[in-house]
């Protein structure tokens, strides 16, 4: 979750381009225990080198919440009289005082304005990383960017005219905010991304409602209310979904928190076959009760697979206050989740750190070829200024978890190129009719944390947003930061890794949101992500790169945006700076073929907002 964001075609004929070349093989070595890096072995022992809490893997069950169907879920009219616009853990929402959804946050009475909602959460951010919903776009130049230098930069035109990517086979609109609002009957930002996809089909789970489609584009069923597929009237947040090809598995994630209760979960549920039929379902608890500041909940799930295990890892926070109690991670057999197991083993790792602060969001891969253990890798800016260095993360012992036996996580730091926090986005003012007031156009870009991995023969592909100072330019732009890292397992309680390439990709005149890595077997890269700027409405973007390619292609457009940024959550009452993305999304169909998502603005939306979804697979 974490707060996030949103924006005629905008010709970008008279933009310069920057793109950027890798910057292959400039990162040294990280060797084990070494002085330039650090291990820390987590599991059975609960000893880290680090001096973190201790983090033993513990033992326990995971609870079924027994068989979920699929059905299209009935449309609403939402009465736009009397609705309380507010923020519920970070995430932005419209609420009827009359109804249930009004008592799902303490304090929150009927007669509060919308103007006094501002402040009413604080952001759910660890220690040392900045608000992320203050603040305005970037003025001048950040020193604590990355400087890009003229080498690095391919000259282009135009986004329109670039050639250079690899082409859209097909693409098509997902799910947007007009369809979640009608069967959730809950207005939302941001528009939290996720898709998977399989032979046939393509599901899109954006926010709180998903639908299917065939991998033509056609909708198959959908939308449907998550809270419906669930069967829960708790708030639900942050979805995720992936297709296991060589198991022909579904895997669904969502956070779960009961506010009158005070707890929290994170719920999975998983098939194999058609996505149309029957699911099993699950829960991890996640309230922690003993935790400090607790009850708590899981932020930001991601999930994550290999062969044997679903990996999934969460941030956790307070459910009321502040505070932050570090990256927390659970290991699960999939086969056990597959056969619809009534209490599978679930593996937990609390309180992850490294190099002596709180970890934070630890991306698991999905790893697509055989590998000697569990990937996963993090980036490190505990002050949210710049930082040049990446958490790597290995589980081993992964073979045996359906029998009891407990998997072995470990780490080592090394360096990489350098990434800062990136600045807001500036995009052109809309106005929102709900409020009856205009939206400023900045939007937010969140963090420089690491976004989804990937694993694909012996490399660990990564992305995140960055700050950058390009050439020419008068201030500092959101920019996205690449990795290719190739870790070794040296042995089941260490890791060594290092850079095989890395590198920036950055528009002059425009800011890069949200990016998604995917690697296809035959070696072709893939990024998506939104892309915006003073006169270029919020749209779908992405770069490819060759295997025999240094660097990605210049950025070419999936999908223009067609209206400015119209939500709520960019007005004065809420800040003036837009919830916008938190992730994209991709996956590698079974093909072989590329698919990403991300968001952009499809329409003029309704009197809440109007982000929309774009799905798109590339050769």
């Amino acid at each position: 979750m974490i707060i996030g964001r949103k924006a005629l075609r905008t010709s970008l004929a008279a933009v310069g381009l920057v793109s950027l070349a890798g910057l292959g093989g400039t990162a040294a070595t990280a060797a084990f225990a070494s002085s330039s890096s650090t291990t820390t072995t987590l599991g059975t022992t609960g000893v880290s080198s680090t001096g973190a809490k201790a983090a033993s893997s513990v033992i326990s069950k995971l609870t079924s919440i027994g068989n979920l169907t699929v059905a299209a879920s009935p449309t609403h009219v939402i009465p736009t009289s009397g609705l309380v616009l507010k923020l519920i853990e970070d995430t932005a929402v419209a609420v009827s005082p009359t109804s249930g959804l009004a008592s799902v946050h303490p304090g929150v009475s009927a007669g509060t304005s919308v103007s006094s909602l501002a402040a009413f959460d604080s952001p759910r951010v660890p220690p040392g990383y900045a608000t992320h919903n203050s603040g305005s776009a970037a003025t001048s130049l950040n020193s604590a960017a990355p400087t890009l230098s003229a080498s690095q930069v391919q000259a282009s035109t135009s986004v329109q005219q670039v050639q250079a990517a690899q082409p859209i086979i097909n693409g098509f609109s997902g799910v947007n905010e007009i369809q979640q609002a009608s069967v959730s009957q809950v207005p939302l930002e941001p528009p939290d991304m996720g898709m998977g996809v399989g032979q046939s089909y393509v599901i899109n789970f954006v926010n709180v409602a998903f639908s299917i489609y065939s991998t033509s584009g056609a909708l198959v069923l959908g939308p449907v209310a998550a809270n419906q597929f669930f069967n829960t009237t708790d708030f639900l947040s942050d979805p995720r979904v992936n297709y296991d090809a060589a198991k022909h598995a579904w895997i669904m994630t969502i956070l779960d928190i009961n506010m009158t209760t005070n707890t929290s979960s994170e719920l999975i549920a998983v098939t194999n076959g058609s996505p149309l039929g029957s699911w099993h379902g699950y829960s991890i608890p996640t309230t922690d009760p003993t935790g400090a500041g607790c009850p708590c909940f899981g932020d930001y799930p991601i999930q994550g697979y290999d062969a044997f295990n679903l990996y999934v890892s969460a941030s956790e926070f307070p459910i009321v206050g502040n505070g932050y109690n570090g990256q927390e991670m659970w290991a699960m057999n999939l086969g056990q989740l597959i056969a619809g197991d009534p209490s599978p083993n679930l593996y937990s790792y609390p309180y992850l750190s490294n190099n002596g602060a709180p970890a934070y969001h630890i991306q698991p891969a999905v790893t697509l070829s055989p590998a000697p253990a569990e990937y996963f890798m993090s980036s490190l800016d505990p002050n949210s200024t710049s930082d040049n260095r990446l958490g790597v993360w290995q589980m081993t012992n992964r073979t045996q978890t359906a029998q009891g036996v407990a998997p072995i996580l470990s780490e080592v730091t090394i360096h990489s190129e350098a990434y800062s926090f990136p600045p807001n986005a500036q995009t052109p003012a809309g106005y929102n009719s709900y409020t009856s007031s205009p939206t400023t156009g900045v939007v937010n870009t969140d963090f420089d944390a690491m976004q989804e991995v990937e694993y694909l023969n012996g490399h660990l592909y990564g992305a995140l947003n960055t700050g950058v100072n390009v050439p020419s330019a008068s201030t500092t732009l959101s920019g996205i930061a690449w990795f290719d890292v190739v870790p070794s397992t040296v042995s089941p309680t260490s890791i060594v890794a290092n850079i095989s390439s890395q590198g920036y990709i950055a528009q002059l005149g425009e800011y890069l949101l949200y990016p998604h890595i995917e690697v296809s077997p035959n070696g072709t890269q893939a990024i998506v992500f939104g892309i915006g700027g003073p006169n270029t409405y919020l749209s779908a973007a992405y770069v490819t790169r060759t295997s025999s390619s240094m660097g990605f292609s210049p950025v070419s457009l999936a999908q223009a945006g067609v209206y400015p940024d119209n939500g709520f959550t960019g007005t004065a009452g809420f800040g003036g700076v837009g919830r916008w993305g938190d992730y994209s999304a991709g996956a590698v169909a079974p093909n072989g073929s590329i698919w990403l998502a991300t968001q952009y603005i499809p329409n003029n939306g309704d009197v809440f907002a109007n982000w929309g979804s774009y799905i798109f697979n590339v050769n």
